[in-house]
């Protein structure tokens, strides 16, 4: 059985790059927080790939946040061009053991992380 991940991205032109590199996984779309706490109720993911500024509404770390209160075994990649220490800090109060990696990112990049089951606490470098 394919690994559920959810992808959370509020931009339609990268999140369609990540359904279609990530065929061959079962895949579930949300393009703001609300949404994807909302699908993550029913559809339990595995791994949530979570864009952090979502426009509107709730950003992507308190969504993962509450999505781990949902399903605590939930792993959370979040893929985003904010590198501030405030945004990281926030992660790892929040969310803890997350993986964050940078925009522009390659799917390559993704399914690696995915693959390797490498999900390290979120940290400053």
């Amino acid at each position: 059985m394919a690994e559920k991940i959810l992808i959370v991205e509020e931009d339609h032109i990268i999140h369609e790059s990540f359904i279609q590199g990530l065929e061959g996984f079962d895949t579930r779309s949300a393009y703001n927080g609300e949404e994807a706490v909302e699908i993550a109720k029913n559809y339990k993911p595995a791994i949530v790939l979570m864009d952090i500024h979502l426009g509107n509404g709730i950003n992507g770390i308190n969504a993962a946040a509450q999505i781990q209160e949902q399903n605590q075994d939930t792993k959370i990649i979040y893929i985003t061009g904010d590198s501030s220490k405030d945004t990281l800090d926030k992660i790892i109060e929040k969310t803890g053991n997350a993986q964050v990696l940078y925009k522009p990112t390659d799917i390559k990049d993704i399914e690696k992380v995915i693959e390797n089951k490498s999900y390290q606490l979120a940290k400053h470098i």
